[in-house]
């Protein structure tokens, strides 16, 4: 398998399935230490630890018995600057941004945590460029981080530097225009992805929800789908292609029935080539920040949907992480390693053409 990106990760085998994974969290037998650490105070609210402690669950499940971790590729300033702009990528990432832009990110800059915010998009960037590299068939690959969908084009905000998702779309269609030439970016974290919406928003008076017909100057490059807490935050929600504001409360079957329905909506009006799954976990009714009702096994139910739509669809697949804030944060990270999990049982029940590229899926990612 071929990547256009140097530092892809693992490989392990299961059959004539590949699966490769890239961590910003180091997996040698003899070193657990963060290779891109996030400095941040004792009393912080965002839960850093997560994602060591998603990539070590995953490492201890038998299903990832074979896999080894690698660390992820940075983001280059180039590729940053297809998506945020000039400006504020030399801020960010010298230190130069004003007091107010800092606090608006929610985290301390510091020069290890401007490089872990590249770390994060450049995760992304890696296994979106990977799984399109694999040539035709069912794939999906993910990075065990990101899903950084707050930031804006000239800001960050919510947790949230550099907006991974958004760079990568842009990365991969100017490397591959053709494989990814209609995006579908599909975002299920509790907490709208304001700056995601903002940096592809829909054509000037689109009515949110409603189709656009592809092959007109109206249709875009990326269609956005967002399932969010409708009172939770951003206050300031830009519109996406599709929205589907959830109320205080929401059980798994209010959520799974309104994907049901808007999700094979939105693939049959977009016709994507390339799908990205923002996989935040804090609809969990355990989530402190959430304020939704979501139990485990309905967010399984959730990635499972999004799954069979991509494979039995053939379209390329990325997942990231998002957000997941339960006290203790162990319900999150258990809900993290599922969406990964739920992607490799998935995986397995794609019928295998033994020596094709189609047989041959990818997990690529950082933490």
């Amino acid at each position: 398998m071929a990547f256009v990106a140097a530092a892809v990760a693992i490989t392990a085998r299961w059959g004539v399935r590949r699966v490769r994974l890239a961590t910003a969290e180091t997996a040698a037998v003899t070193s657990r230490r963060d290779v891109y650490a996030l400095p941040l105070p004792p009393t912080h609210r965002f839960p850093s630890a997560k994602y060591a402690a998603v990539r070590s669950a995953l490492a201890a499940h038998p299903a990832m018995a074979d896999v080894a971790w690698r660390v992820a590729p940075p983001a280059s300033r180039a590729q940053l600057v297809t998506t945020h702009t000039e400006e504020y990528v030399d801020a960010a990432l010298g230190g130069l941004l004003s007091p107010e832009a800092v606090r608006a990110t929610g985290f301390p800059w510091s020069p290890a945590g401007a490089v872990r915010a590249t770390a994060s998009t450049g995760g992304t960037v890696a296994a979106a460029l990977g799984v399109l590299a694999e040539g035709g068939g069912p794939r999906i690959a993910g990075q065990v981080a990101g899903g950084t969908h707050h930031a804006h084009a000239d800001r960050g905000a919510g947790f949230c530097v550099f907006n991974d998702i958004a760079v990568a779309t842009r990365v991969v269609q100017a490397v591959y225009p053709a494989a990814a030439a209609r995006v579908l970016i599909i975002d299920l974290d509790v907490h709208a992805g304001d700056g995601t919406a903002s940096i592809f928003p829909p054509p000037s008076g689109h009515t949110p929800g409603t189709p656009l017909p592809r092959g007109t100057p109206a249709a875009p490059s990326v269609t956005t789908l967002s399932l969010h807490g409708e009172a939770n935050w951003p206050p300031v929600k830009p519109p996406s292609t599709y929205d589907l504001p959830m109320p205080d409360g929401a059980t798994d079957a209010d959520v799974l029935s309104a994907l049901a329905v808007a999700i094979p909506r939105a693939v049959a009006a977009a016709e994507p080539t390339l799908i990205f799954y923002q996989a935040g976990v804090d609809a969990l009714a355990a989530d402190t920040l959430g304020r939704l009702a979501m139990t485990p096994a309905g967010l399984r139910r959730r990635n499972r949907l999004v799954y069979r739509t991509a494979l039995s669809a053939g379209i390329p697949l990325v997942i990231t992480m998002g957000g997941g804030y339960t006290r203790p944060i162990d319900a999150s990270v258990a809900a993290h390693a599922d969406v990964y999990l739920d992607a490799r049982a998935a995986l397995r029940e794609v019928p295998a053409s033994p020596g094709s590229p189609s047989s041959s899926p990818v997990w690529n990612g950082t933490a």
